[in-house]
């Protein structure tokens, strides 16, 4: 039934779902869509209380004609008492705005309007079974359409006849629309799963209290459903990667591993590093490098990775962080969270990408260390924004390698020569290792800290000795390399100055003990396969075992005691 409707100009048609039926709106022709009057009084529905007023089930068409709503939620709210009262479910449909995206016109359908879109599937191509055919074309529809002068939204179609058999009243609740789980349903759901009922035990439970299944409010299915979305929330991935860092802290005592959920208790950044990750930072942590994977896995989440460089020139990985977002607050927190794992120790140069929210964050937490750009970057951002070849091979050459800029080099040789005003300083001119025409220049100094400097700063960028400083050694007959060339963290005694000092540590962190630890068990395998045959044997090397296992566990807690001692006589002396 088709009442009539006012014209609007410069409208705008939207198709709320891709596979609603198709319908075609002609708003510029004047047949039938002119408001027509009426003698009969209007009935003006203003809430859900007007709604209950209605009797659906014996509703007239000169009725609906004078029915006018409030708003389009109203409307909605009005039809969808209707279809549950008859039989039927509805979805909404194409909806008509002006250029300013106001609403002008809604159609709402019977859920079983338009035809299942045909994708070639035949019997044999399917691999699971087909589903029951839930459109057949109904026609069943409802139009309103709003009054721009009263604002108030009137029928404008209004079709009661439907193709296919209506639900009763029982039935009709177990339609999907109509199947709705209240919070009540969903604390019951999770309590009782908390005591170990059984899905299927407790839509039986529910439809007993409710007297009847079809009053429950959903069917078994939708239960199921909630409860693998409670399951989720409980036995999330991230929960599971929290569960087993923490897991891996149990067996490594120098782990650490600290997280920070949101309001909605969602994993919003997670913090972790292992003992000797720890370790090696205390002893090469001179130099830190962070930078943020660009969502590489499957949540789309940035993975911070703090690297450094060992005494082999091998990287190695200090720590490593999972967050949501790249922002100033998060690489802070990052931040602090590493401090504290570091036992408080910074790094005296950062180097990251450039990244402005990494810049404020090394601002805030290490104010003094030295922020540098990575080279990498460097070359890529001059490679994206030059396009000569010739200027990033040099450029390459200058950041680099050992060989400066001819001119630039006359600069720095001046401004060296210029500015050298040490006592007891002597400046060598290196040209051996130089293109042509080119020098380096070598101070040496017999009672300055760095003895021995070069213009070409390799030695403060790499912490190894220039061939010019090599050069001037040979000249000076120096028999050896002087300890001012030598930094500790590229010996292979590196990490002998925290050796010990971490008995809880992973084992494989000291070669020796290893060693010895290995040596132990292979022993100890080699002596069970010997003597576990033989019984005279094997109770005499039990015997053995046993008297070794006392006297060295009499002997630890000995020292432990004298330990213990120690430490509270220090105390005292200390207050």
């Amino acid at each position: 039934m088709e009442f009539g409707c006012q014209s609007e100009n410069n409208v705008v048609v939207e198709d709320s779902a891709s596979s609603e039926f198709d319908e075609e709106f002609d708003m510029s022709s004047g047949d039938g869509n002119e408001p027509r009057d009426c003698d009969a009084e209007r009935i003006s529905i203003n809430c859900m209380a007007d709604i209950c007023k209605i009797d659906m089930n014996n509703i007239s068409a000169d009725e609906v004609e004078r029915y006018n709503f409030a708003d389009l939620e109203i409307a909605y709210q009005f039809y969808f008492w209707y279809e549950r009262a008859t039989g039927f479910s509805v979805r909404k449909s194409h909806v008509v705005r002006d250029h300013a995206g106001e609403i002008l016109q809604q159609t709402f359908l019977c859920s079983r309007a338009g035809y299942r879109e045909n994708r070639g599937l035949t019997p044999e191509k399917r691999k699971r079974e087909p589903k029951n055919q839930t459109r057949c074309g109904c026609e069943a529809k409802f139009r309103v359409h709003i009054d721009i002068v009263t604002r108030r939204w009137y029928i404008t179609i209004f079709e009661f006849d439907h193709n296919h058999v209506l639900l009763d009243g029982m039935m009709c609740g177990l339609l999907p629309a109509h199947r709705k789980m209240t919070k009540t349903d969903v604390q019951d759901i999770e309590s009782h799963g908390n005591v170990g009922i059984r899905p299927y035990q407790m839509y039986g439970a529910m439809a007993n209290s409710a007297r009847g299944f079809h009053k429950v409010g959903f069917v078994k299915k939708d239960l199921y459903n909630q409860v693998s979305r409670q399951r989720k929330l409980i036995t999330s991935d991230a929960s599971a990667a929290v569960k087993y860092l923490r897991d891996l802290g149990k067996k490594d005592q120098l782990m650490f591993v600290t997280h920070s959920v949101d309001k909605d208790y969602r994993l919003e950044q997670l913090f972790w590093c292992d003992g000797e990750s720890r370790m090696n930072f205390e002893v090469f942590g001179d130099v830190l490098a962070f930078d943020a994977t660009y969502r590489k896995n499957k949540y789309n989440c940035p993975f911070v990775v703090f690297s450094g460089v060992n005494h082999h020139n091998q990287t190695i990985v200090f720590a490593t962080g999972l967050v949501t977002r790249e922002t100033e607050e998060t690489y802070v927190w990052l931040l602090e969270q590493f401090v504290c794992a570091m036992k408080g120790k910074t790094p005296i140069s950062v180097i990251t990408d450039g990244d402005i929210a990494m810049k404020n964050a090394i601002r805030k937490v290490f104010p003094k260390a030295h922020h540098r750009l990575c080279a990498c970057h460097l070359l890529r951002n001059a490679s994206t924004n030059v396009g000569t070849p010739d200027f990033m091979r040099y450029l390459k050459r200058c950041m680099l390698g050992d060989i400066e800029i001819s001119k630039f080099e006359e600069l720095w040789g001046e401004m060296v020569l210029e500015s050298q005003e040490m006592s007891g300083s002597f400046i060598y001119k290196v040209s051996k290792y130089c293109g042509k025409g080119d020098a380096w220049y070598v101070t040496h100094s017999e009672y300055a800290v760095e003895k021995f400097k070069c213009s070409c700063l390799r030695m403060e960028s790499i912490g190894l000795p220039c061939d010019h400083i090599v050069c001037v050694l040979v000249f000076l007959d120096f028999d050896e390399l002087p300890k001012c060339l030598v930094l500790p963290r590229w010996t292979k005694f590196a990490n002998e100055s925290i050796s010990g000092s971490y008995p809880g540590g992973t084992l494989y962190w000291d070669s020796q003990v290893a060693a010895r630890y290995s040596s132990l068990v292979k022993m100890s395998k080699d002596v069970a396969e010997l003597v576990y045959n033989d019984l005279d044997e094997y109770n005499r090397v039990v015997d053995i075992l046993d008297a070794e296992l006392k006297r060295l566990k009499a002997k630890q807690q000995t020292d432990n005691s004298n330990v213990g001692r120690l430490d509270s006589c220090s105390g005292t002396l200390g207050d």
